[in-house]
């Protein structure tokens, strides 16, 4: 990617920037102690469209889910090269494929679970139906012929989750910007060492591992499947992320809950994206500030859930993710 090219995007992000959350903004939400509370706390946001639209207290999660989509129509709409923001959005793309193939296992329609990144959700089916000639639809038709050998509908999600993870190590790949092919490299890890542990703790054959785990890494399929063994964390010392990986699985152990796991991966990645947070111009600003605004809708809809589940105020800080501010 030529930096260059990303000098006015670069711009016009920084000014979106000044719109992010901070740590003293989610404190209030906290501290608005109900819902309706929070929801008049987000008028103050740039998040209040959507909140003052909101008839039910349910309806959160869409509301969050259109604020999302906003964020990302925008960033299509200024970004030079569409890879920097695909770099993010395919993990909606590729969960939609999963919501396709479902459709067409279980012969029910699941437009509720589509997420309508790129696209509304007809839009979308139209486009995987099995004439379609686009990658999306040569996919899905893959993990459905997948399953058709096998007959597991785990060999769908193992299909797409690989098929996903080779599509953004291309972007990666071809982008040749370092942070972005670090953020890949490291997302297969943590993936990995995650998968490791579910089906361990599951208890599901070591076969299953080696079909679920994902190439790129820095991180051996052989050093995994010794992990799986024994859960001798001193066999992932090549990673880059040992401080946080260490977090979470003590936490991990402690509960049983890959909870405090996740947010140990997120937090890792929020440092690693701050790591270039002072770039003067490039496609790492336009990457930073929607891996930002995901996180912080990430956390807002922990404190949704928090408040309507009456969560003790220190709890749900403490399962807040680091912000980017």
């Amino acid at each position: 990617m030529k930096r260059e090219a990303f000098v006015q995007a670069s711009v016009q992000t920084r000014i979106y920037e000044k719109n992010l959350l901070s740590d003293v903004d989610f404190k209030n939400f906290i501290e608005a102690k109900t819902v309706e509370g929070l929801i008049n706390s987000l008028g103050d946001t740039v998040y209040k469209e959507e909140a003052m639209k909101l008839r039910s207290v349910d309806d959160y999660d869409k509301a969050l889910e259109n604020v999302l989509i906003g964020f990302y129509n925008t960033m299509y709409d200024i970004a030079h090269d569409d890879d920097v923001i695909d770099l993010l959005a395919l993990k909606y793309v590729y969960h939609n494929l999963k919501v396709a193939a479902k459709e067409q296992l279980l012969h029910e329609d699941l437009s509720h679970l589509y997420y309508p990144i790129k696209g509304d959700v007809q839009a979308i089916k139209a486009s995987l139906n099995e004439f379609s000639d686009n990658a999306y639809a040569t996919v899905l038709q893959g993990a459905l012929e997948t399953f058709e050998l096998t007959k597991d509908p785990q060999d769908v999600d193992i299909y797409l989750d690989n098929a996903y993870f080779d599509a953004i190590k291309a972007l990666a790949k071809e982008s040749q910007v370092e942070l972005f092919e670090t953020y890949v490299r490291d997302l297969v890890d943590f993936t990995n060492i995650a998968t490791t542990l579910r089906l361990r703790r599951r208890g599901d054959a070591q076969d299953l591992l080696a079909k679920a785990l994902i190439d790129g890494g820095m991180l051996d399929l052989g050093t995994l499947n010794h992990f799986y063994e024994s859960e001798d964390t001193a066999l992932l010392t090549r990673v880059n992320f040992r401080k946080y990986l260490d977090e979470g699985l003590k936490a991990y152990k402690e509960t049983g809950s890959m909870a405090e796991f996740e947010k140990a991966k997120d937090n890792y990645f929020m440092a690693l994206i701050k790591n270039y947070k002072h770039t003067t111009y490039g496609p790492e600003i336009l990457f930073n500030y929607l891996y930002a605004r995901e996180t912080e809708i990430k956390n807002i809809r922990l404190i949704f859930i928090g408040l309507l589940n009456g969560t003790d105020e220190d709890v749900l800080r403490q399962r807040l993710r680091d912000t980017y501010v």
